[in-house]
């Protein structure tokens, strides 16, 4: 008796072990993004995202023979974005492409997709009256311009500090626009910068009041 008991505990807890993996694996996520355009600096853009926020970023220049890849580590409150805006657009039960009705071809092309489980799709335009899609895309975008915009500071600090002043001014024109998706992230890097005596005053004052701008939320 005590061992038909167990062996049906034991069955039992391998179907429940078995569901739940099951669960887990057609709830996790993958997201993606393509952008490409050959009359842009940036003529190709491909992030890759898991629902745990670790991916990378890969892009290239129009001068540049090859790719650059950056590791990325979003915050769980941007994945809760990414996911949030996919739900909103119904993503892996509708078939809607997105692209409204005028062509705009000299804007690139966006693709953005999701695979879930088994279940995956695709959606590509290059331009959009579809708000929720506008959004995900900008928001793909602004993850874009936070890397990308990061490690052109980074490089610039160690191989050309002369260059920081500029390119502190175009990292304040991102954030004006709401177009880095994670600003606090880069608050640790401003406020290094600010304090570093082999950078030049004017970068150290510029990025000092970076930090102090984003810590404030304006």
């Amino acid at each position: 008796m005590h061992r038909v008991i167990f062996t049906s505990l034991f069955i039992l807890s391998l179907l429940l072990f078995s569901i739940t993996s099951f669960a887990q694996q057609n709830s996790l996520r993958e997201y993606k993004y393509h952008f490409e355009n050959a009359r842009f600096e940036i003529t190709t853009v491909d992030i890759n995202i898991s629902d745990k926020g670790e991916g990378e970023l890969r892009f290239k220049k129009r001068d540049d023979d090859e790719e650059i890849t950056l590791p990325i580590k979003l915050q769980p409150d941007t994945i809760n974005r990414l996911q949030s805006l996919y739900d909103g657009l119904r993503f892996l039960d509708s078939i809607d492409s997105y692209q409204s009705n005028a062509q705009l071809a000299n804007l690139g092309t966006t693709t953005i997709f999701l695979k879930q489980g088994e279940r995956s799709r695709s959606a590509s335009f290059n331009y959009t009256n579809n708000p929720t899609a506008m959004q995900l895309a900008a928001l793909f975008r602004a993850i874009e311009n936070q890397y990308r915009r990061v490690e052109e500071i980074k490089l610039a600090r160690q191989f050309s500090p002369l260059d920081l002043p500029k390119l502190l001014k175009n990292l304040e024109e991102e954030l004006k626009r709401n177009r880095i998706a994670e600003p606090m992230q880069i608050v640790p890097l401003l406020s290094d910068i600010s304090v570093d005596d082999s950078a030049p005053l004017i970068a150290r004052n510029a990025a000092g009041k970076l930090a102090t701008m984003i810590k404030r939320g304006k």
